[in-house]
């Protein structure tokens, strides 16, 4: 296969993304697509949430194509791309409508089911079922997280944006030429779309965005680790989108603490507590976070590398010093 081809991809997703999301900020009003200031909102005018619909149809476009003209539209390939149109459409209602959160989660199986169907599982177990169940869980918790770190301008789309480019050169040491392709052609659409959302943000991915993020991210991940049993690519996985798998677990467990709904959204997240206490604004708070999704995804892909021993003392060292970040500056006390 032609490394040609690697770039046309990447810049097709990033003019696709470059030239739609101008109309798309324009008829979102339209289409009652407006993200308004509110009590869990940092930003203070009304922003347009139609990024998510320009991510789409940077990657499935150049993608779908570069599938269907090579002859290479597998089963596997199939399900994924079904299940990025499932979890896009729930994203798509809940920007429009507003859904409950167990109508989303529902909706998220189902998209998660059509990779799974297609082969697409982490082989931890020998007991297939288990390796399902935890695939399952994997799709799920990174969906969210994708959703859940999306709240400062340019946060969820620099995160996808480091991962991605991490995961490519992942695969492009493994000789993996479609993982390659979906990896390049996600990591154009996104540097288009920070055009926009980097502060101050012209433009929100919308739940549509953020969920077509951590799919994709989730379907990398995945991917990375392959079809046999070695414990530290899925560690390092892990590692190259820790900062919102980070906040996801902080969230949860705040939520729990203090005894609040999961589903209900607030200003406790670990970023509004640095952004706030260390008055840095949105843009350092942002670029220091990028800074550190970078490193962490590096030595994320350095744990691919090592044995499984040397991989979980990595990863445990990691998983302590952000334990110890998360009692030193209290991300768990209440949001206010």
């Amino acid at each position: 296969m032609s490394l040609v081809l690697y770039p046309i991809l990447f810049l097709a997703a990033f003019l696709i993304a470059l030239f739609t999301l101008p109309f798309l900020r324009d008829v979102a009003p339209s289409l009652g697509l407006v993200d308004r200031p509110g009590r869990i909102k940092v930003h203070r005018e009304p922003i347009p949430r139609v990024g998510g619909l320009s991510l789409y149809l940077s990657f499935l476009v150049p993608f779908v194509l570069f599938l269907l003209l090579s002859s290479l539209l597998s089963r596997l390939w199939m399900g994924i791309i079904v299940g990025l149109m499932v979890v896009g459409i729930v994203g798509f209602l809940d920007d429009l409508f507003g859904i409950s959160p167990w109508l989303k989660l529902t909706g998220h199986f189902i998209a998660v089911a059509f990779p799974l169907s297609a082969g697409l599982v982490i082989p931890l177990f020998t007991n297939h079922l288990l390796s399902i169940i935890f695939t399952l869980f994997y799709f799920l918790g990174v969906i969210n997280a994708s959703n859940l770190i999306d709240g400062l301008d340019g946060l969820a789309g620099g995160c996808g944006l480091v991962a991605s480019l991490w995961f490519l050169l992942i695969f492009i040491l493994r000789g993996s030429f479609i993982a390659t392709a979906c990896s390049v052609t996600l990591a154009g659409g996104i540097l288009a779309f920070l055009r926009f959302n980097f502060y101050p943000a012209k433009l929100f991915m919308g739940d549509t965005g953020s969920y077509f993020l951590g799919f994709s991210l989730a379907t990398l991940g995945v991917l990375s680790i392959g079809e046999v049993n070695i414990p530290s690519r899925l560690l390092g996985s892990i590692l190259i989108i820790w900062i919102p798998i980070y906040d996801t677990a902080l969230t949860i467990l705040r939520r729990f603490f203090h005894h609040l709904p999961l589903g209900q959204g607030d200003l406790g997240h670990f970023y509004n507590r640095i952004m706030e206490e260390k008055r840095l604004g949105q843009k350092k708070t942002v670029l220091i976070l990028w800074g550190i999704a970078f490193s962490l995804a590096g030595v994320g892909v350095l744990v691919t590398k090592l044995s499984t021993f040397r991989a979980i003392i990595v990863f445990t060292f990691v998983a302590i010093l952000s334990a110890l970040a998360a009692l030193k500056y209290n991300f768990l006390r209440k949001s206010k």
